[in-house]
């Protein structure tokens, strides 16, 4: 029964990752766009797509372990290691969950303050305005920080204990090929916050060669992503 109620649990998050990596207005035009590195481009077209897909797969394991009751059951061979017994709601988990949907909510909350000014591209649109309401109130560039937190809560749900990957995949988190995996993900979590540190310092400058009011919004909104952190 524990591994039943994680399931609504399971879709919500990744229903809030969807969210936070799509976007929800189509690429501005050539003209409206920054130049930018071949980083920027690979993190604006690429990482989108590759989420969904990986985010999805992975919590489609996980529900299909959630399902599981016997060994004989139609989704035994998700966890051929028989640890369906183990899958559970984990205080860990529940942390994770509630990070995902706040991150998924700040995104959500940016999409609709910015509504067709908000791209995945560094872009200046025709008759664009500089927004400074909303959650642009409290710091400068909030949807990144939605999007770093909806992944981190993700990835505490699935690296917690009682999760797919824990009790059913085979992979211990303490054996060489789980740690291989943990430090595969930290390098990508630290190249993806390394790009969207850098954006935020282009955005700016754009923002700010733009708009004559954007140092009076800068003065009284200090911090990019982390109030009074960063």
């Amino acid at each position: 029964m524990m591994s039943l109620l994680r399931i609504p649990f399971m879709l919500s998050a990744a229903l809030a990752v969807h969210i936070a990596v799509t976007s929800p207005n189509p690429p501005p035009e050539d003209t409206e766009q920054l130049k930018v590195t071949w980083a920027d481009r690979v993190f604006a077209k690429s990482s989108p797509v590759t989420a969904k897909v990986f985010f999805w797969v992975w919590t489609f394991f996980e529900v299909a372990a959630s399902l599981e009751t016997s060994p004989t059951s139609t989704f035994a061979a998700c966890c051929p290691t028989l640890g369906a017994s183990k899958i559970r709601i984990t205080p860990m988990f529940l942390v994770g969950w509630f990070f995902a949907l706040l991150g998924g909510i700040i995104r959500l909350a940016c999409y609709r303050t910015l509504g067709n000014l908000f791209t995945f591209e560094l872009s200046i649109r025709k008759n664009h305005r500089l927004i400074t309401s909303g959650p642009y109130a409290v710091v400068r560039h909030p949807s990144y920080t939605g999007l770093i937190i909806v992944v981190l809560g993700y990835s505490l749900c699935h690296l917690s204990s009682g999760s797919w990957l824990r009790e059913c995949s085979g992979l211990s988190l303490d054996g060489t090929v789980g740690k291989v995996l943990v430090s595969m993900w930290a390098v990508g979590g630290v190249f993806s916050v390394s790009v969207i540190a850098a954006r935020t310092y282009k955005e700016d400058t754009m923002l700010k060669n733009e708009f004559s009011d954007w140092d009076q919004w800068a003065r009284q909104v200090r911090f990019k992503l982390i109030p009074f952190v960063f």
